[in-house]
């Protein structure tokens, strides 16, 4: 599976979608690491992976169970 980041319209210049999320589109990621948003520490910043591989599923986070159950 492809890690996804967060797209940086900035240093993704060459991207000429009309599905970018600039262009009014759906569209706010990229596979290359180089064209993604950077941290305060500089590193990409990745979506959340899902369901083909990843880290873990949001079902098995503590941060996607609701405590209002």
């Amino acid at each position: 599976m492809n890690k996804t980041y967060v797209c940086d319209p900035a240093r993704n210049r060459d991207c000429k979608s009309p599905l970018c999320f600039e262009r009014g589109g759906p569209c706010g990621s990229t596979e290359n690491p180089a064209f993604a948003v950077r941290d305060l520490l500089g590193r990409p910043v990745r979506l959340i992976e899902n369901e083909n591989g990843g880290d873990k599923q949001c079902s098995s986070s503590k941060t996607a169970r609701s405590s209002r159950a």
